[in-house]
């Protein structure tokens, strides 16, 4: 008792020397509490909701640390459930999501809700990246960007896209509309100069 006593005293003085500053410190937890309940969820999302599922129940998880922060959480997580050095905690404001980066984010500090996901490193990153592309690409690494280099190369790139041809644009021009009478006017009449007569003889001697 007298230890804890003398904890409680150091963990006063702590708070009103930083008072004024801001900490990652949950208030509502208290350092009596040597463990945390801890819910372990999955490492992606399922269902229409949307939601993390459930693995097994929830877990008593050994906090030997003063403070309690999302470090410290990672920590203690990760030393409970002993899980690969591939595997990285996150800890999450509920069942669905999203990610914590402070404690204050932390709705209720009575059970904690985490994940283990796969840690990516930068390598990883650039790999991954290299092999999209050269998926893209057929299985063939993708060509090289031409580079101009010299005035003279400039100035080919710059005659290149001036002559290319662009597609013509379609006309905004609209004719303005005629009245019938003006339509009327427009019309010429032809009139003829000559007049053709055909002319039929008969033979009247041949008729009787």
């Amino acid at each position: 008792m007298e230890w804890r006593k003398f904890k409680a005293e150091m963990k006063e003085k702590r708070v009103e020397k930083g008072r004024g500053k801001m900490k990652d410190i949950a208030l509502s937890w208290s350092q009596e509490n040597d463990t945390l309940i801890i819910q372990r969820l999955s490492t992606e999302v399922s269902g229409k909701a949307q939601k993390y599922s459930r693995v097994g129940a929830r877990e008593f998880v050994l906090y030997e640390y003063e403070e309690l922060t999302i470090e410290n959480i990672l920590k203690a997580c990760q030393k409970h459930f002993a899980v690969d050095g591939t595997m990285t905690c996150d800890v999450l404001a509920g069942e669905q999501g999203p990610s914590c980066n402070s404690v204050k984010q932390i709705p209720d500090t009575k059970v904690i809700h985490v994940r283990f996901v796969e840690r990516v490193g930068e390598s990883d990153e650039c790999e991954g990246l290299e092999a999209a592309r050269v998926a893209c690409h057929g299985g063939k690494s993708p060509p090289a960007k031409r580079r101009f280099s010299g005035t003279g190369s400039t100035n080919e790139a710059l005659n290149k896209s001036q002559t290319v041809k662009t597609a013509p644009r379609p006309s905004k021009f609209v004719p303005r509309s005629l009245s019938l009478v003006e339509m009327l006017k427009l019309g010429k009449v032809i009139t003829q100069s000559t007049t053709s007569v055909d002319l039929y003889s008969f033979d009247l001697q041949q008729m009787s």
